[in-house]
């Protein structure tokens, strides 16, 4: 057990792009909201956890979801 704790995740690595636009009423106090944000746009994949196998012996490392694109809607009154 000389090595407990002896794997480590890689260094956190991510590009976010949030592109958007706000729209006034004139005569009512309301305006509209609307962007799209691209979380990871260089899609890289950073490893989430590190876990071990058992059955080989070693340690096999889960990756996150790359590219995610979000469209975002609001309306402030």
């Amino acid at each position: 057990m000389d090595e407990a704790y002896s794997e480590q995740l890689g260094m956190y690595k991510r590009f976010d792009l949030r592109v958007g636009a706000r729209f006034n009423h004139r005569k009512k106090r309301i305006s509209h909201h609307i962007y799209i944000e691209i979380v990871n746009v260089a899609n890289l994949k950073n490893d989430l956890q590190v876990k071990y196998n058992p059955l080989t012996g070693g340690f096999g490392r889960a990756k996150q979801f790359g590219f995610v694109p979000n469209i975002y809607y609001q309306i402030r009154f």
